[in-house]
């Protein structure tokens, strides 16, 4: 009896210690998950909006004449502050899941106390001196006199402050510390990144003219296989036909994409050192600078030749500015492609047929669709008249991932649960209803009639036929490629990507203020419409998650295309897709 009395009073005092364990619910703790990742967002937005703001209303161009060396001084900060965000980017990019895993251990301690309130204080009082002592600086000249150095230095600590003080109101030093640390590859090639462009900007105009000369002379030999009159001056960096002729700047000499291609390689090779045999993948660097050089002789040779045959306006409009970029990202991503599936250059190539990218189903019809825009604007000028192009591309990409979409579009319950299922389009259509009627309330402030103008007129000077099927495959290509190309890579995959390195691991109606906050801001970006663009995909997200299904989210989205699309055609009103 006292033996069963004793264990009983031990069981009894066991229950009275567990029942004093506070227990955090799956909702608690999902709000604590999420509330650093609100803070470190709304952090991240007053800086980008204090950048954007300073460099809208200040200008340090004026200075660039100044013998000064202190205006000289202030001259050169907008570069460092792009080279540093430079820097940031790459590094981000390349090290985000570490990033989030320190920031998420980071944000288990309480972090709005009194010491975050004092930082944020003296931030705003940087802040403030700083935007007073810029326009001290640059409208009254002050980098310039007898007292210059100390306005200089003075407006100098006033900018670290501003910097120092917003850091440590985001996150305490010791935090900072361990998040560099976890970053430090990607700083790294951050760094050499940003140190590549500011060397290609500073000392281009060394270097840019003996490339300018041999590209005139590459240029020339290729002309003259195709043309009979060929004017070539070396001197003046000229060349061209008797009708149409461009002069070689700085940008088109070559070493811009030059400098990017070994930037971009140098830091894939680094990356990915671990899978690659050296030292003959460094071949692979002379490789793309020589590629991305020839490249650009050629890209000139043909916009030469579209100048003289075809069009000028496509020549100097789309051409000119996108071919130099359509040209580098395809040596970039040739030379991955081949340095991993070559035995001489990959340990692993092996195994190459049995690996697959899980990602690659989300973003490859995005990719698809932006690789066309690229191409068919580089042969357009005012009105892309090869927009079928861009259906088919994305359609192509969605048939060869179809059987990875059977399993993410098949989990409807129509036959078990029909009403459920109808109650839950109509409210994906009904949230559609409410993009359009929102994009329709926000899109006369970026747009104007001339652009509409623009758009009927080359409509009308299409054959009624062509014109039709231009149409048909613009209604098309809005409601369904492009709806389902865009919220497989926003809401499939960058929404959850922002929770989990696993993407497919985390549940499509799990919320977070950092996904939700970053993907709608994406999406409005990509639209060139931030206001508008990102109160839609906020939305598009609010479809998904009251489900957890993608087929919502397109639903919304194909819906409120396809409003779009009827008052269009039905009113004219072609700015709308403009």
């Amino acid at each position: 009896m006292r033996l069963g009395r004793g264990i009983a009073d031990i069981r009894s005092a066991l229950h009275l210690r567990m029942s004093q364990v506070p227990i955090i619910s799956e909702r608690t703790a999902s709000a604590q998950f999420a509330a650093p990742q609100a803070r470190w967002a709304a952090f991240a937005l007053v800086l980008i909006a204090e950048i954007v703001l300073l460099s809208m209303r200040f200008d340090t161009s004026s200075l660039n004449d100044d013998s000064g060396e202190w205006a000289l001084a202030v001259a050169i900060t907008p570069r460092l502050i792009r080279l540093a965000l430079i820097t940031v980017v790459v590094a981000a990019a390349l090290s985000w899941s570490k990033a989030v895993r320190e920031l998420n251990q980071s944000g288990r301690k309480p972090l709005w106390n009194r010491t975050a309130y004092g930082w944020i204080a003296l931030h705003a009082a940087g802040l403030l001196t700083f935007v007073w002592m810029t326009a001290e600086i640059l409208e009254r000249d002050r980098a310039a006199g007898k007292f210059a150095g100390y306005w200089t230095v003075a407006w100098a600590a006033s900018g670290a402050l501003t910097a120092v003080s917003w850091a440590l109101a985001a996150m305490p030093w010791r935090n900072w510390r361990r998040l560099a640390v976890q970053m430090r590859a990607g700083l790294a090639v951050g760094v050499c990144v940003a140190l590549s462009v500011w060397i290609s900007e500073s000392f281009g105009e060394g270097i840019w003219q003996p490339l300018a000369r041999s590209t005139v002379q590459m240029v020339h030999a290729a002309l003259q296989l195709l043309y009979p009159n060929v004017i070539c001056e070396v001197s003046n960096l000229t060349i061209g036909t008797t009708t149409f002729s461009v002069r070689i700047d700085p940008d088109c000499s070559g070493y811009e994409g030059m400098t990017l291609v070994l930037a971009f390689f140098g830091g894939y090779l680094w990356f990915d050192r671990d899978s690659l045999r050296f030292p003959q993948a460094l071949i692979l660097l002379p490789i793309g600078v020589a590629a991305s050089w020839l490249a650009n002789v050629f890209r000139t040779t043909l916009l030469v030749a579209i100048g003289s045959s075809w069009s000028e306006s496509i020549a100097m409009g789309g051409f000119h500015s996108r071919a130099g970029a359509i040209a580098v990202s395809s040596i970039a991503l040739g030379l991955v492609i081949v340095a991993r599936r070559s035995h001489w250059f990959s340990k692993a190539s092996s195994q190459a047929a049995e690996w697959k990218n899980p990602t690659a189903a989300y973003l490859v019809p995005l990719l698809a669709l932006l690789a066309m825009m690229m191409i068919t604007g580089a042969f357009t000028s005012d009105f892309d008249y090869l927009y079928p192009l861009r259906v088919a591309a994305v359609a192509a990409a969605l048939w060869h991932f179809r059987r990875d979409y059977q399993l993410l579009f098949g989990q409807t319950e129509w036959l078990t649960k029909p009403l459920s299922e109808f109650r839950g389009l109509c409210l994906a259509f009904a949230i559609g209803f409410a993009v359009f009627l929102l994009w329709l309330a926000l899109e006369p402030l970026g747009q104007t009639r001339g652009d509409a103008e623009d758009f009927a007129s080359h409509l009308q000077a299409m054959p009624r036929t062509w014109a039709v099927l231009w149409l048909a495959f613009r209604v098309i290509g809005s409601v369904a490629t492009v709806a389902i190309a865009e919220e497989l890579a926003f809401r499939g995959y960058l929404l959850r990507r922002l929770i989990s390195a696993d993407f497919e691991a985390a549940p499509a109606a799990r919320f977070t203020w950092l996904s939700f906050l970053i993907s709608s801001l994406a999406f409005g970006a990509l639209h060139g419409r931030v206001l508008a663009g990102s109160l839609a995909g906020a939305l598009f997200a609010f479809a998904l998650y009251r489900r957890g299904r993608i087929c919502d989210a397109i639903f919304a989205h194909a819906g409120a295309n396809a409003l779009i699309a009827a008052r269009v055609l039905a009113t004219g009103d072609w700015a709308l897709w403009t």
